[in-house]
Parts: structure tokens; C-alpha cells; sequence
């Protein structure tokens, strides 16, 4: 009788780029995403072709996209006789849970173009290493649960408890945009929570990060307050 895998073995596969135009770096890429060193069942397999896919648009898009968009900035800033900062775009991954039949990481996504700092957009999966399907957030809790008032309900009362304690900062209406901006796309599991998140700006500043918050697990369901 065949087990069910219940981690992956994995390694960080990193791939370096810098692209010149006349000469002059104009575009510098850094890729970090995970490889699987013994991909034992077809789940594995099916996770790990994901990840190869992934990586080969990434790079296919910053050769054929960016990399001409940075070259035409350049020549701008030359015309202007302005200096130029060449562009920059890395993306780099966190294995968050492998373990109990489920692999979950996030994988951030960098970019900067120009101005006063860069930007930075995170995603996150979660696979069962049964299917080798990506899970989505309502599977972790109860039918019919409304996901989408709980959630940033939740969200809210940590930020209120995080700006209480002097740690974090949010805009005066965060409650408000905690609720418009959730997406039940964006989670990720880690051994003790799901743990869910907005984009930059969502709902802070930009120097309070990715704004997070969590729900504890307990034999893999999420517990709601």
C-alpha cells in the first residue's frame, strides 16, 4: 500500500542576471525559488513543475518587458542628460509549513523602477501533497463561515491591539480598508496559523511592510475568535 507523502525535500534555486545596454547595466535580476530534490509521488511532481513554470515567466518577463522598458528609460535619462538608476527585480521565496501532507511558503516580488524606493508584492500558496493541488483558504475552516466580514474583523482587532502597543501604525480609517482590500487569495499556512495579508498601502504606510495577521490551526482547521 503506497503512503501519503507528508513533506517535500526542497533546496533555494537561485539564478542571477544582469542585463546591459550599450554597455551600461540597466536592469539586475535576482530569482530564488525552491527545487525539489526527491519529488516522491505525482503531488510532488505536479508542485514541483509549478515552480520550474514560474520561473521560466518570471525570467521570460523581464528579458521581453522589462528589460526593453529599462532600456528606453535609460535613453531618456541620456537625452535629458539626467542620471539613471538602473532598474532592479527580485523575487524571493519562505517555506512556511512541510509537514502533515501540506507545503506552504509566500514568494515576495520586488521591482524598483525608479523614485524615492521600490515596491514589493507578496503571494502566497499552500499544496496538498495527496493531489498535488493548490488549497484554498475556505478548505481550513468551516462551512458556510463568512470569510469575508470574519477575516478583516479579525484583522482589524490586531491592528487595533498593534497600534494599542505602540507597535504598528495604520491610516485612521484601517478598519474600513482591512475590509475593502481583503482577498481570500492571499494566505499562506505556517505550523501554528493561517496567517493572511494585504498589499502594501492597503491599509498602512508604507514602511509598516505587508500588513499580516493570523488565525491559530489546530489539526489543520483554522479557529475563529
Amino acid at each position: 500500500m503506497k503512503t501519503e507523502q507528508l513533506n517535500l525535500e526542497f533546496r533555494p534555486d537561485i539564478w542571477k542576471k544582469t542585463y546591459c545596454w550599450d554597455e551600461e547595466p540597466v536592469l539586475s535580476c535576482s530569482l530564488a525559488l525552491p527545487v525539489f530534490s526527491k519529488a516522491a509521488n505525482r503531488a510532488g511532481q505536479r508542485i514541483a513543475r509549478y515552480y520550474i513554470h514560474l520561473g521560466q515567466w518570471l525570467r521570460s518577463g523581464w528579458e521581453h518587458q522589462v528589460f526593453p522598458a529599462a532600456c528606453a528609460a535609460l535613453q531618456a535619462a541620456r537625452d535629458a542628460s539626467l542620471p539613471f538608476q538602473p532598474y532592479e527585480e527580485t523575487v524571493a521565496f519562505q517555506v512556511t509549513k512541510n509537514s502533515g501532507g501540506l507545503f506552504s511558503l509566500y514568494w515576495d516580488s520586488y521591482w524598483y523602477t525608479g523614485g524615492a524606493h521600490g515596491m514589493t508584492a507578496r503571494w502566497g500558496d499552500v499544496w496538498s501533497l495527496k493531489t498535488g493541488c493548490p488549497m484554498t483558504m475556505r478548505e481550513f475552516f468551516p462551512p458556510r463561515t463568512d470569510l469575508k466580514k470574519r477575516l478583516p474583523e479579525l484583522a482589524a482587532r490586531q491592528a487595533g491591539e498593534a497600534i494599542a502597543a505602540g507597535t504598528s501604525w495604520y491610516y485612521e480609517d484601517y478598519p474600513e480598508r482591512l475590509r475593502a482590500e481583503f482577498d481570500l487569495k492571499r494566505f499562506y499556512l505556517t505550523e501554528e496559523a493561517l496567517s493572511f495579508f494585504y498589499p502594501l498601502y492597503a491599509a498602512a504606510p508604507y514602511a509598516e511592510g505587508i500588513p499580516t495577521f493570523t488565525v491559530p490551526m489546530k489539526e489543520g482547521r483554522a479557529l475563529l475568535p
